[in-house]
């Protein structure tokens, strides 16, 4: 089989040669994503949850940030305004949130977790930590925690010439 023809039969069966794969950081990381979202919400799916780790990330901001607007959930979480209405509006639907009037601000809204977004937020968590287990299966517990570290360093840098963003 040539070259061309074993790269073509990995791509089509959803595996990249190593050599397209590279050593580039965006394309990797852009690949995990993939990867982690698709089986995150596949995962959500099949225990009955439904949604995202989009929504999980939302919820579990508003759950520890306390009451606050659609955009500062958006703002914080990197998202556009149009997806954050789709997630609020996906959130509030499965009545995981409520949205109330903001006390600081009469003309503005705050969202807030309800008692059964909690409880989703619970098991929803558990099923996203089990799905990033088995994701990183190819690591051991210290890979893992290093993978973390660093990752958690990068994330938490302030994005170069861009002010403090994350």
């Amino acid at each position: 089989m040539s070259e061309v023809s074993e790269t073509r039969n990995q791509s089509e069966s959803g595996t990249l040669p190593e050599e397209v794969v590279g050593d580039r950081f965006g394309f990797l990381f852009a690949k995990m994503h993939q990867r982690c979202a698709k089986l995150s919400i596949e995962a959500l799916e099949d225990a009955g949850l439904g949604l995202s780790g989009l929504h999980v990330g939302a919820l579990k901001l508003i759950e520890v940030s306390g009451p606050m607007p659609q955009n500062a959930v958006g703002s914080a979480l990197g998202k556009d305004r149009t997806t954050m209405v789709s997630v609020v509006d996906d959130l509030e639907r499965s009545a995981l949130v409520e949205r109330r009037r903001n006390p600081r601000d009469r003309r503005a809204y705050a969202l807030e977790i309800t008692e059964h977004g909690r409880d989703w937020l619970q098991r929803a968590t558990a099923v996203i930590h089990e799905t990033e287990s088995s994701l990183l299966s190819g690591l051991d517990g210290p890979e893992r925690e290093q993978l973390r570290g660093l990752l958690r360093r990068v994330v938490l840098a302030p994005s170069p010439g861009s002010g403090d963003e994350r």
